[in-house]
């Protein structure tokens, strides 16, 4: 199973590809992930919620599907196997930010809200991303191809759930509780003893894949205490070829 990643910056793609290979090669499913957006082989690949939204709009639904898809008169021309599948991230931490927020208004037409309640952020970010990647204007098969994946709040909280030993739902992690519980279990990870608190999440692609490689083993975890990714392993299963 083929599947094309947009996300919101290269930190997450280990994140995203890592856990999810194993939750789906637990299901029998053998995927293989291709990075659409950041390009991981810049030097320095640019990233962010605004990125992503841009991406989608420089690929409408008729060039996207006919590119990755295979799809309409340019079928049996793509110079690569059609992808299954088009996962489409961004963090729910973005609905904090009043220039995200006005870019919706104003792009889409759409209020979003902050709200401590978890679920309502979350649909708050597939709405966005299912008004940006216009699924009005395609077909339902098509729609299915495209997952789109609320990181509640941050794919930061997956890595938290697969180092901890116990189920609890670390979606309710956000700000500065999300960013020291982390920082933390990076730290341990590493066998370093860890601060009492941080000021920023490291974001080191290099840094963020040894950590998922080193506890993909926990990605039951993620599948029980984060409620989008076991969403959208669900999803990816059921169009698995």
């Amino acid at each position: 199973m083929r599947i094309g990643v947009v996300c919101e910056g290269p930190s997450d793609f280990p994140a995203i590809t890592i856990f999810l290979e194993k939750a789906l090669r637990d299901k029998g499913i053998a995927p293989v992930f291709l990075p659409l957006y950041p390009e991981m082989d810049k030097t320095r690949p640019e990233g962010g919620w605004a990125n992503v939204l841009l991406w989608l709009q420089n690929n409408p639904p008729e060039n996207r599907i006919q590119r990755f898809f295979g799809g309409g008169l340019f079928a049996g021309a793509l110079s690569y196997e059609p992808l299954s599948a088009i996962i489409m991230h961004l963090d729910a931490d973005v609905i904090d930010v009043g220039s995200f927020r006005n870019f919706v208004r104003n792009n889409y037409n759409l209020e979003v809200f902050d709200t401590d309640d978890h679920v309502k952020r979350s649909e708050q970010i597939h709405n966005v991303l299912e008004l940006a990647a216009k699924f009005e204007s395609m077909t339902h098969s098509d729609v299915l191809k495209h997952v789109t994946l609320p990181a509640v709040e941050a794919s930061e909280a997956w890595c938290v759930a697969a180092f901890h030993g116990q189920t609890e739902n670390y979606e309710l992690l956000r700000g500065q509780q999300l960013i020291d519980a982390f920082m933390s279990v990076l730290e341990r990870s590493e066998g370093r003893e860890p601060k009492l608190s941080y000021v920023n999440v490291d974001k080191s692609p290099e840094r963020r894949s040894r950590f998922c490689e080193r506890h993909a083993s926990g990605f039951t975890r993620i599948l029980n205490g984060c409620s989008q990714f076991s969403k959208t392993v669900t999803k990816l299963a059921a169009i698995a070829p």
